[in-house]
């Protein structure tokens, strides 16, 4: 059986930006109440779930942005 050699092509060169978020959309929903919920909460992991199109990258970027002010990493899966 032939052995699967690692890819080491221009792929590699993507896993620098591999966990960066897209960009974000020039006009957004402000969805405060939901931002000021999960940052309030204890849990160590917070799962957004919907359907397409109901804004969960937008509200994962604003997230985004009061975790880096809270120095608080986070990963863009």
């Amino acid at each position: 059986m032939p052995r699967i050699q690692p890819q080491t092509s221009p792929a590699k060169g993507l896993q620098a930006t591999r966990f960066l978020p897209p960009n974000a959309p020039q006009t957004t929903v402000d969805r405060a109440q939901l931002i000021d919920r999960i940052l309030s909460s204890d849990a160590p992991l917070t799962l957004i779930c919907a359907p397409a199109g109901f804004g969960k990258t937008t509200l994962m970027q604003k997230l985004r942005e009061r975790y880096q002010a809270r120095d608080i990493s986070t990963v863009w899966l």
